[in-house]
């Protein structure tokens, strides 16, 4: 393990334990974008990807939220999903199920359930 990947795992690991919630508002100079979003068909939940990019010493992250429509600010503990390291990751809904996949990317959280919904992974 070279000396940045353990800094970006501990960079991960931290945010996994400790919510990131001063990331999602921006706090720490992180530079976050949505990249995409899908909303489940009945309405109730979206889906997002966000790219999160927190500075020159770290990998870029790739995290997936799940928040109720019109939910307000994102909140990383209580949305947050699932963290990737690198590579691609969308995400589209199976009926009531949401499938997130991530053909090259590392994965350092994922979640089988969110909100009430059942969350499957393509790429593992």
């Amino acid at each position: 393990m070279t000396h940045r990947c353990g800094i970006t795992v501990l960079c991960l690991a931290a945010w996994i334990y400790l919510g990131a919630t001063a990331c999602v508002g921006g706090g720490f100079g992180c530079d976050q974008e949505v990249q995409t979003r899908a909303i489940s068909p009945d309405g109730k939940h979206i889906a997002m990807v966000l790219s999160v990019q927190c500075g020159a010493t770290t990998s870029d992250a790739t995290w997936v939220l799940v928040t109720g429509q019109g939910g307000g600010r994102l909140d990383a503990e209580r949305d947050g999903v699932a963290v990737f390291e690198g590579g691609h990751v969308g995400v589209f809904w199976s009926g009531a199920d949401l499938i997130v996949r991530h053909k090259d990317a590392k994965a350092f959280r994922i979640d089988r359930t969110a909100k009430g919904v059942a969350v499957a992974y393509q790429g593992e």
